[in-house]
C-alpha cells in the first residue's frame, strides 16, 4: 500500500512543479488559418505555440487548419468545449505562484470562465478559487471542475451551470481526493479518479479507481475500474453516445501506460454497468487526458516523453527545466508534448496531431498525474 501512497505523493509535487514552471520557455512563432465552426471534424487545445501565453486553438482531426481563439491575457491551464465548438469554459491563472515544497500542492490564483463563441464576450464564473481542471458537457450546459479545496483539505470536485447559477460540491473530501473530472454528454453524470489518502493500515485498496457520480450530487458514488496493489486507473471520459468510457491504467513504477476503452450501460436514473474492457494502445511515454472526437469515432489524447515523467525525484528538488531539456532531445514522439488520435473502435491508426517543440494539451495538471 504504501508504494501507491508514496506514488500519489510525487504525482502532486509533479503537478504543482508544472504550474512553476510553464512561462519559462520560449517557443516559435506559427501562422493560423481558419478552421470550420461547429465541425465534428475539429477540437479546442491548449498551446504555447504563439511563444507569450497558454492561449486556447481550435484544429481539425488531421492536424490541419490551426486557429486562435481569443479569449482573455492570461495562461489557460484548462478547457472545455460543447460539441459544436461554440461554447467554451476556461481556466486562467493571472499567477503561476511559487514551487511547491515538501510533496504539497501550491494554491493558485485561477478564475474559471465561460466564452460564446458567437460574440467573444467573456464572463467570469469564479474566481481566485484555486481551480485546476475543468470539463465541459456536449450539450454546453453543465461544468465540472477540480478544486485544491482549502475547507476540505483535498483536491474536490463540483459543478456548476454553464450560465453560472446552481455551484455546488460533487465529491472529495479530507479522506479521499477527487482528480480528472470528466462529464457525460448530457450533463447528467461525472467520472473521476478516486484517490484514499489515509494511514497504511486504514487504505482500503478497492475504494480507489474511477468512480461516477451524479452532477448534481446525489445518489452514492459508483466504482467502476478498481485500482490494484500496482495499477492506478485515471483519466475517464465518456463517449459522445455515453455508452463508452475510455480510461489509462497506469503501472506502479511510471514506465507503462496503457489506453483502454470499455463499453458500459446506464440505466434511466441508475449507474453505469461495465460490459467489455478492451486494450487499444500502450506506450512507455505518457498518455494522459482523453477526449473523443465529437462523433464518437476517434479518442483524442496527451503523449509526454517517458525521461520527463520518470525522475520525479529530481522534478521535486527542483530539477524540473533540466528534465524538460532532456526529454526534448530524448523522446521518440518529439519535442514537445503532443496530441495524438487513435481510431476509438479497434485502436489503430495513430495520428500525431501536433509538432515542434510546443506544449499542447486539453488540461495542463493532468501530465502529473
Amino acid at each position: 500500500m504504501m508504494v501507491k501512497r508514496n506514488r500519489v505523493l510525487s504525482i502532486i509535487t509533479l503537478m504543482a512543479v508544472m504550474l512553476f514552471t510553464a512561462s519559462c520557455l520560449g517557443l516559435p512563432v506559427l501562422d493560423f488559418i481558419n478552421a470550420t465552426p461547429g465541425s465534428p471534424e475539429a477540437f479546442a487545445f491548449i498551446s504555447n505555440r504563439d511563444g507569450e501565453s497558454l492561449e486556447i486553438y481550435l484544429m481539425s482531426l488531421d492536424g490541419t487548419n490551426i486557429q486562435l481563439l481569443p479569449s482573455s491575457e492570461f495562461n489557460k491551464f484548462s478547457v472545455g468545449y460543447s460539441d459544436d465548438l461554440e461554447k467554451f469554459s476556461f481556466v486562467d491563472v493571472p499567477d503561476l505562484g511559487e514551487p511547491a515544497s515538501e510533496g504539497r500542492p501550491i494554491a493558485v490564483e485561477s478564475d474559471l470562465k465561460t466564452m460564446d463563441r458567437s460574440d467573444g464576450v467573456v464572463h467570469t464564473l469564479l474566481s481566485d478559487n484555486n481551480l485546476y481542471i475543468n470539463n465541459l458537457s456536449g450539450n454546453g450546459e453543465k461544468i465540472v471542475y477540480q478544486i485544491l479545496d482549502i475547507e476540505r483539505e483535498m483536491f474536490s470536485i463540483y459543478g456548476i451551470n454553464y450560465d453560472g447559477t446552481g455551484n455546488h460540491f460533487i465529491v472529495g473530501d479530507g479522506r479521499a481526493g477527487a482528480f480528472y473530472p470528466n462529464i457525460s454528454n448530457d450533463g447528467t453524470l461525472v467520472a473521476y479518479t478516486l484517490w484514499h489518502f489515509l494511514k497504511k493500515e486504514e487504505i482500503r485498496q478497492h475504494d480507489d479507481g474511477i468512480c461516477t457520480q451524479q452532477w448534481d450530487g446525489g445518489g452514492t458514488p459508483e466504482l467502476l475500474v478498481p485500482d490494484t496493489e500496482t495499477q492506478t486507473n485515471i483519466f475517464p471520459a465518456f463517449s459522445p453516445d455515453g455508452t463508452k468510457m475510455a480510461f489509462v491504467t497506469v503501472d506502479s513504477d511510471l514506465e507503462a501506460f496503457v489506453l483502454k476503452e470499455m463499453d458500459i450501460v446506464v440505466v434511466t436514473g441508475g449507474s453505469p454497468v461495465v460490459r467489455d474492457v478492451r486494450t487499444l494502445y500502450q506506450s512507455e511515454d505518457y498518455i494522459s487526458d482523453l477526449r473523443y472526437s465529437t462523433d464518437g469515432g476517434r479518442l483524442l489524447f496527451t503523449n509526454m516523453p517517458a525521461p520527463f515523467i520518470n525522475n520525479p525525484d529530481a522534478a521535486g528538488k527542483g530539477g524540473f527545466r533540466d528534465i524538460l531539456k532532456s526529454s526534448a532531445k530524448t523522446a521518440r514522439n518529439g519535442d514537445g508534448i503532443h496530441i495524438f488520435s487513435i481510431d476509438a473502435v479497434n485502436g489503430g491508426d495513430l495520428r500525431q496531431l501536433t509538432e515542434g517543440d510546443t506544449w499542447n494539451f486539453f488540461n495542463f495538471l493532468v501530465f502529473a498525474g
